[in-house]
């Protein structure tokens, strides 16, 4: 290769990383939401629990994901109130409607995890990419996954880090994007 292909390879590659460079940071960045999503759904959040102490019954009303969850709901209710209990807690909720209880797994009927793709990613050299809900879910009550999103964000911390492993593995992805379009141009 003599100086002008090499130069015409150069300015070839750097072209085809600027405008692909958004487009893999976001199949990265979903390759790294799908890890943190069954991370957290094995194995919950560190160190959380759902919580076993009675709340007023209103907060889950209609708040099932199924007519049989609320009625194992009412049935529970009917059973705390005759044992003296005010109310039926989180966990015993998540128990009626046939969602695990042994970890805090941040999802009831999915939606919010559904609803996390990459918002926006941006850049030529130096790429931002950003993840997060889309607010594109309204529940009966009003709420958007966004402002669920938030709520679990306050309570739980940011939960959309990835780990040192994952990301790991991210970066092993990069790197093996980023070197296939090296060998495209230099060979």
């Amino acid at each position: 290769m003599n100086i002008q292909e090499f130069n015409n390879s150069v300015n070839a590659f750097m072209s085809d990383l600027e405008s692909q460079a958004p487009i893999i940071n976001a199949g990265i960045t979903r390759s790294g939401l799908s890890l943190i999503h069954n991370r957290i759904l094995n194995d919950g959040i560190e160190g959380k629990s759902y919580s076993t102490n009675p709340l007023p019954s209103f907060f889950f009303t209609g708040k099932s994901i199924s007519a049989g969850g609320e009625a194992k709901v009412k049935a529970i209710e009917k059973k705390n109130k005759k044992l003296g209990i005010s109310g039926i807690s989180y966990s015993d909720f998540r128990d009626a409607n046939n969602l695990q209880t042994n970890h805090v797994d941040l999802r009831l009927s999915g939606d919010m995890w559904r609803d996390m793709d990459v918002l926006e990613s941006s850049g030529t050299l130096k790429v931002t990419t950003i993840a997060g809900s889309k607010n594109s879910i309204t529940y009966k009550d009003g709420q958007t996954t966004g402002q669920v999103v938030g709520y679990l964000a306050e309570r739980y911390g940011d939960f959309l880090t990835p780990t040192k492993q994952e990301e790991t593995i991210l970066d092993n992805a990069l790197d093996e994007e980023l070197q296939n379009i090296i060998n495209q141009h230099f060979k």
